[in-house]
């Protein structure tokens, strides 16, 4: 949850202020500063822990002063909530020194964007940990002692117990860490998504497609351990297995009206909004759509197209994508976009989803093979 602000007295209820009335609670278990050579930039990084329930949570606080008088500045706090298989990559990462294990922050990413440079690993200066290395080591050696107990509770909860949207994302992402981890997608098949709950399971579905593509944001992606993306790719080198994620999102697309929550980058402010489950589930099949070939869906895919505009241009890029795999596809796409109402036809004459959509068919169908 990143929040960036100028300089300036913040008002009391302001995002910066209730993030830090928020994490004044929790129980500092690690802070570093990232090692640096630029004088005009800092970088403190923490691993907090919320004393009533043990979850963590990483922290970091984000300065740049800009080198020269005319550059832009930078102050930036950045908390998201970690996994207890992230939490426990971060610790071992820390107490192996391995290189690369602060992940790069939101405010260093926007900096190489902006200047398009590539991003330096970010390190810590040894000074910092050698003072607290018995306490991270003990700190580790218990997580790793309740973890398989945790796993054990969140899967109890998960499937009795019904959880307002943060807890049940924390909890059902938690075991498809664990899941991913251990290469079982028999678990991910028996507890996930098969869920009740239609919001876990797409969720679970697109979150799985996401790490496997790398189409997550890049500010997500820095935070999860490299071999937790190497393991989901892995999972879904079946199609089998990416044949029957497509099925369950497209059964969502059609007949769920649910809601869900989206988290949003903003760049001074962030927060969730809500957002149609619909649109998640045209998304991961678009994703899908990218590695194997989902025409099962057609036609009744095209029953969404309304006056709905979001929910209409979101199937015509997903149709598009389906049509670059065959021309059979292309062909049938086009005859079913021709029996639309002319309404609708008029609606998305001008629209750029629909015009590519048409203009991606006729190419198709005019190659000879």
């Amino acid at each position: 949850m990143p929040i960036g602000r100028s300089a300036g007295t913040s008002p009391k209820n302001s995002p910066e202020n209730l993030i830090k009335a928020s994490i004044e609670t929790f129980l500092p278990v690690l802070e570093v500063q990232e090692e640096t050579n630029l004088a005009y930039c800092t970088s403190e990084t923490k691993l907090l822990k919320c004393p009533r329930c043990g979850t963590y949570y990483y922290y970091n606080l984000y300065d740049d002063d800009g080198q020269h008088f005319m550059d832009p500045t930078t102050h930036e706090t950045t908390i998201r909530r970690y996994d207890p298989l992230t939490a426990m990559h971060f610790l071992e990462g820390i107490v192996g020194n391995t290189p690369g294990t602060l992940p790069p922050t939101l405010g260093r990413l926007r900096k190489v964007f902006a200047e398009g440079t590539s991003t330096p690993q970010t390190e810590v200066a040894n000074t910092e940990i050698a003072k607290k290395i018995d306490v991270i080591r003990k700190e580790l050696e218990e997580l790793r002692n309740r973890y398989p107990d945790l796993v054990r509770e969140m899967i109890d909860v998960i499937t009795t117990r019904s959880l307002e949207w943060q807890v049940k994302m924390y909890v059902a992402e938690t075991l498809l860490a664990h899941f991913i981890r251990e290469g079982d997608f028999d678990q991910i098949k028996k507890v996930l998504l098969p869920h009740k709950d239609p919001v876990i399971r797409v969720e679970i579905a697109e979150k799985l497609l996401c790490v496997t593509t790398l189409d997550a944001p890049v500010i997500n992606l820095v935070h999860m351990p490299s071999n937790e993306r190497a393991a989901s790719k892995n999972i879904l080198s079946d199609k089998a297995r990416m044949t029957e994620i497509a099925h369950l999102l497209f059964e969502a697309a059609i007949y769920g009206d649910a809601k869900t929550l989206e988290y949003d980058h903003g760049y001074s402010k962030s927060k969730y909004l809500e957002r149609p489950l619909r649109i998640k589930a045209l998304y991961g099949l678009n994703l899908a759509a990218d590695l194997i070939d989902v025409a099962f869906i057609l036609p009744v895919i095209l029953t969404l197209v309304s006056g709905d505009t979001w929910v209409s241009n979101n199937v015509f890029w997903l149709l598009r994508t389906v049509a670059k795999r065959k021309k059979v596809n292309a062909q049938l796409i086009l005859t079913e976009l021709g029996k639309l109402d002319e309404t609708i036809k008029q609606q998305f004459a001008k629209s750029t989803e629909y015009t590519s959509l048409l203009a991606e068919c006729r190419k198709k169908v005019k190659k000879k093979k």
